[in-house]
């Protein structure tokens, strides 16, 4: 399921942080059964999605969850500069763990006093 934030749409977080892995410079046209195909060589991949704009456009970047935190381990030493249409990826670990309540990166304060600055 994707969440919206920010007008962003942003893959759902699914298993444990430490088995999942974030991909960066994902071609345009790359979809998430691509990323999925391509990040199996490391180990059994649950989960995959790429975020997308509001418009439905593609953000360049993913996420994948594994089932085990050895394979993503290993997806980040043996995928990170590896292909896919043309284009070295990203491989490292999600430093993210937005299932403990973080749901974006933007807050609101509102009702401040006009003397409050930076």
């Amino acid at each position: 399921m994707m969440q919206v934030f920010g007008g962003k749409h942003v893959p759902e977080m699914r298993g444990p942080v430490e088995n999942r892995v974030y991909v960066g410079n994902l071609p345009w046209q790359a979809t998430w059964q691509d990323l999925k195909d391509h990040m199996k060589k490391a180990g059994e991949v649950t989960y995959a999605d790429i975020f997308k704009e509001a418009s439905g456009r593609s953000q360049g970047c993913g996420l994948v969850a594994y089932s085990t935190a050895d394979a993503a381990q290993r997806a980040t030493f043996e995928l990170h500069d590896s292909e896919l249409f043309g284009r070295k990826l990203l491989v490292r670990e999600d430093r993210d763990d937005t299932s403990e309540g973080r749901q974006g990166c933007r807050v609101y304060v509102g009702n401040l006093a006009w003397s409050v600055t930076w």
